[in-house]
């Protein structure tokens, strides 16, 4: 928690109230999987988060907002903003200031 966004960084789970895993607490309605189906102990757990599909999941949302983002020196601190933000918003529209 004292890191950005937990789905950017992939530093810390979700789990729904049915076990189910979720990348970020506003995609609740899309989970990436579930225990007891999709694994039930740790070995299988870590297998199954570095499964293509979840992996490919993973880099889809954590994909760059803005071109402008590939060569900002804050990108570090920031990640490219909320994953959902982006979502409702454009994010060339939004970013500003660094051209």
């Amino acid at each position: 928690m004292i890191t950005l966004c937990q789905l950017r960084h992939k530093s810390g789970l979700i789990f729904g109230t049915s076990g189910e895993i979720i990348a970020c607490n506003s995609l609740f309605d899309y989970p990436l999987g579930e225990f007891g189906k999709d694994f039930s102990k740790g070995e299988e757990l870590l297998s199954f988060l570095n499964s293509t599909s979840v992996v490919n999941s993973f880099s889809r949302l954590n994909n760059y907002p803005s071109e402008k983002c590939v060569s900002c020196k804050k990108h570090s601190l920031c990640g490219g903003g909320c994953v959902m933000l982006w979502s409702v918003y454009k994010a060339d529209e939004v970013i500003t200031g660094f051209d």
